[in-house]
């Protein structure tokens, strides 16, 4: 549960850097990124660059789905069962 707790802050804060509106605030784990129109394709790629970079993951094209990436927590689960 700690190395979640942790996957998910690490998250929450990479996020407060993609998406302006949540610079002074960090997300739930259950914000649905899709509810930001700064998270357009530009942010949902950097993000996904660094999700691989930071965990050491690959993430086939087929895995990119909305159950796996619209919030924090859905995120953190993805990377938790990849990792």
């Amino acid at each position: 549960m700690a190395e979640r707790q942790h996957i998910l802050d690490a998250i929450s804060l990479r996020l407060r850097e993609v998406i302006p509106a949540l610079r002074d605030a960090a997300p739930e784990a259950d914000t649905d990124l899709r509810d930001h129109p700064e998270f357009d394709s530009l942010g949902v790629l950097e993000l996904l660059v660094w999700i691989e970079n930071e965990f050491s993951l690959t993430i086939p094209d087929e895995e990119l789905t909305v159950e796996s990436f619209s919030t924090p927590a859905k995120i953190a689960d993805y990377i938790v069962a990849r990792g």
